[in-house]
């Protein structure tokens, strides 16, 4: 029987340990443009300069310089790329950084899909010839056509790494892209300007409680606790005399069963909303929306009942 305890003990250590060796980075292109995908959890994702084509994230480990990734979402809503196009872009940015490097031919290799081992890409290495004291010597490139965009991505590194290969790959074939006006089961929830005539429509964050705050800003803080984020929204309201804000979470699975977590984490022991932590929130489904307004407010009361009536209607 002991025995039995501590196998099942070691099972749910290493299942645990599981759910927090990466997180979720997410971040919103344009309006309709959303991207999300894992990343190691001893790494940092930090947003390049965006341009009208996309945007840029560089990855590198929290603590040192060992590596940086680069990754480049290039959207293309018009066309669908295919894997020839992907293979003819790698062997043409190859050839263009081949006579400043070591060897003397490009080597075009497949990058693999880790379930079904499809191709779903293609990457070159190639060596600095004459690499900066400060640099590094390795260079590792790829393209994989995705949706309708095309992903790039530049690995550089000193010292090789097989694990830390392997988790840069397995962060670009699962970059996930979703189309918001087509795709997005929040927006349709959103409140107009004819729903609440007298009220100001924004998108700022407010919130009396930290820790309501907190979990808008920093979601995947708790993503070993609740599903995967697939969206996420925010919209704010003023009248004349109230102000508040209403937060849309949309995740890949049920939360129905986390309301006791959220109420211990949005209201301590006491489960209950009070005046330092007014906001309340409902779930549905995979859904969960937070009323960010003082206890008592006219406003936040008028705002619950709308999206109730749009949430019947769903």
């Amino acid at each position: 029987m002991y025995c039995r305890y501590l196998f099942f003990s070691f099972l749910f250590v290493m299942f645990f340990s599981n759910l927090l060796l990466a997180w979720n980075f997410r971040d919103t292109i344009d309006a309709n443009y959303t991207i999300s995908f894992p990343v190691n959890n001893g790494y940092e994702v930090k947003k390049e300069k965006a341009s009208e084509y996309g945007k840029t994230y560089k990855i590198h480990p929290r603590s040192s310089k060992r590596f940086i990734a680069l990754i480049s979402v290039l959207k293309t809503p018009e066309k669908n790329f295919t894997l020839a196009f992907a293979r003819e872009t790698a062997e043409e940015h190859g050839k263009q950084i081949l006579p400043r490097s070591v060897e003397k031919k490009l080597v075009i290799n497949e990058i693999k899909k880790s379930n079904e081992g499809d191709t779903i890409g293609f990457f070159y290495k190639l060596t600095d010839s004459h690499p900066a004291p400060d640099g590094y010597l390795y260079a590792i490139m790829g393209v994989l056509p995705k949706e309708k965009s095309i992903i790039t991505f530049t690995y550089l590194f000193n010292y090789e790494s097989e694990s830390e290969f392997k988790s840069i790959i397995d962060t670009v074939s699962t970059i996930k892209i979703v189309f918001n006006n087509s795709q997005s089961k929040i927006l349709p929830l959103l409140l107009k300007e004819g729903d609440l005539p007298d009220a100001k429509f924004g998108k700022d964050l407010i919130a009396k409680s930290i820790q309501v705050q907190y979990f808008y800003l920093m979601p995947n803080t708790y993503s070993a606790m609740l599903p995967p984020l697939a969206e996420k929204e925010i919209q704010s309201l003023e009248s004349k005399s109230e102000r508040g804000s209403v937060m849309f979470f949309r995740y890949d699975g049920d939360i129905e069963s986390m309301k006791s977590f959220l109420s211990g984490l949005f209201y301590g022991p006491s489960g209950t909303p009070s005046n330092d932590h007014p906001e309340e929130f409902i779930t549905q489904k995979d859904l969960l929306i937070i009323f960010a307004f003082e206890k008592g407010s006219n406003l936040g009361a008028n705002v619950k009942k709308k999206m109730m009536e749009k949430i019947k209607a769903r």
